[in-house]
């Protein structure tokens, strides 16, 4: 799992110079121009985007295919894993051209057919991951890695495809001509959102080959510490925060599309009521993440380490899930440099704690490096978006909500602990789902928003 994990982290880094920020271009550029009205600028838009990730996206992929033995090799340390990288290199501009055209289609509102695109993906990429772990890969550990990697790349193929012939027919009856010069818009978007994403992307892929290395003792064990953590906790616990990404999505378009129509009033009311439902919303997960964490951790992966380590992180998902709600917002209003600038801070910062922390500390210092860079992001794009959209921040809210989660969780884990059988964690999260919306009833965080306290005050007539 350490070793698929430092496989995935190097080719998401070669995907954030493929991508270049032409995937928040496409969403951005199509709700703006859609928005206006201007439909033939919104199709001159989007193939623009296309164009400019299929080159970039290439020459990337090439580069990854020929410099994958050396970062086998010297980066990963296992030159078995290269053919994984080679797979990946070669699917990358499809991976690539899939996520500027969702985008796309997000920004357009074509929400059900992108839905049931993305399902019969994730839906096929495990069925065919796992024919070919059962079948073909054995316990050879070159063939486990293809198996995962080229699962997941086929799967992308034809997911491209089938978003071609979709954005086909969504632009067969849109007119080409157009004398708006979509080139220089395209590049102010995507270059400070490029040049932020590439320091970022390389701190944090360093982090990632930095973490088993600095860690003392055996490599190989400090490399399956670092599998349990990146590998078998954070997929559990960020499952929930599709939703979460799903909506940031939708957030940058619509907060786009206000923008472009300078109506300030609903900004202040998206922000506002994302944050307060979110919140809400966040503080259950967290709460039910922590409760169940020791179940899920013995039910989904055997082990007790996985459960141990979930719960720690468990409390964090309130920070996590919010400061990307807040990040979706930010690019909306058009404040891509100022989270490229504070993503790029703080995994600058990780990289040092880190580099001093892990050989004293162990996987202590990891998770307090973690905690902490996360928790600076995270204030420093929630002073921003309030300062941008005009909005103060409603504290007495958020503690209410994380206050009726801490107390649900001690009354269910006293009257319906969990353990590790699907009919126990499901009685358990009824439990503490029906306890928490009593708590959260009573102390006042569960009330209906009203459109008038957004509305600027009017001055008293003399």
């Amino acid at each position: 799992m350490g070793k698929l994990q430092l496989v995935a982290t190097a080719t998401a880094f070669a995907m954030t110079f493929g991508l270049s920020g032409a995937r928040v271009a496409a969403i951005n550029l199509t709700a703006e121009q859609a928005g206006k009205g201007d439909l033939p600028g919104m199709k001159k838009s989007i193939l623009s985007c296309l164009c400019y990730g299929a080159i970039l996206s290439s020459l990337v992929g090439i580069l990854l295919f020929n410099a994958a033995p050396v970062i086998a090799a010297r980066w990963i340390g296992d030159s078995r894993v290269e053919s994984a990288l080679r797979i990946a290199a070669a699917a990358l501009p499809f991976n690539c051209l899939t996520a500027i055209l969702s985008g796309y289609f997000t920004a357009r509102g074509k929400i059900k057919q992108l839905v049931v695109i993305e399902v019969f993906d994730r839906l096929s990429s495990v069925g065919i991951t796992t024919l070919l772990l059962r079948l073909w890969a054995g316990s050879d550990l070159t063939r486990i890695c293809c198996s995962v990697v080229g699962g997941g790349a086929i799967c992308t193929l034809i997911s491209f495809l089938l978003l071609c012939v979709r954005l086909r027919r969504d632009l067969a009856q849109i007119q080409s001509q157009t004398s708006r010069r979509i080139l220089p818009k395209l590049l102010s978007l995507c270059i400070p959102l490029a040049l932020g994403d590439y320091l970022r992307s390389g701190l944090s892929s360093f982090e990632q080959f930095l973490i088993p290395h600095r860690l003392r003792g055996n490599y190989e064990t400090a490399l399956g510490s670092y599998g349990t953590i990146c590998a078998m906790v954070f997929p559990v616990l960020m499952f929930p925060a599709s939703l979460i990404y799903a909506l940031c999505d939708l957030l940058v378009s619509e907060l786009a599309r206000c923008k472009a129509q300078n109506s300030r009033l609903r900004i202040r009311f998206l922000v506002s009521e994302c944050l307060r439902i979110g919140v809400i919303v966040n503080a259950a997960i967290a709460g039910a993440i922590f409760l169940l964490a020791p179940a899920l951790g013995e039910y989904i992966y055997h082990s007790c380490d996985a459960g141990r380590y979930l719960r720690c992180f468990a409390p964090l998902i309130v920070m996590l899930y919010c400061d990307a709600l807040v990040d979706g917002m930010l690019k909306g209003l058009g404040e891509q440099v100022a989270g490229v600038r504070y993503n790029t801070l703080t995994a600058a910062l990780d990289v040092l704690l880190l580099f001093f922390l892990l050989p004293t500390f162990h996987l202590g210092g990891y998770y307090f490096s973690f905690v902490l860079t996360h928790a600076v992001n995270f204030a420093l794009s929630l002073r921003r978006l309030c300062v941008v959209a005009d909005y103060p921040p409603q504290w007495p809210h958020a503690l209410k909500a994380m206050l009726a989660a801490v107390l649900s969780v001690y009354i269910t884990m006293r009257c319906a602990p969990a353990c590790a059988a699907l009919p126990s964690m499901l009685g358990s999260v009824l439990v503490y789902l029906s306890v928490y919306a009593l708590l959260s009833l009573l102390l006042g965080t569960f009330q209906l928003s009203n459109l008038n306290a957004y509305m600027p005050k009017k001055a008293p007539v003399r």
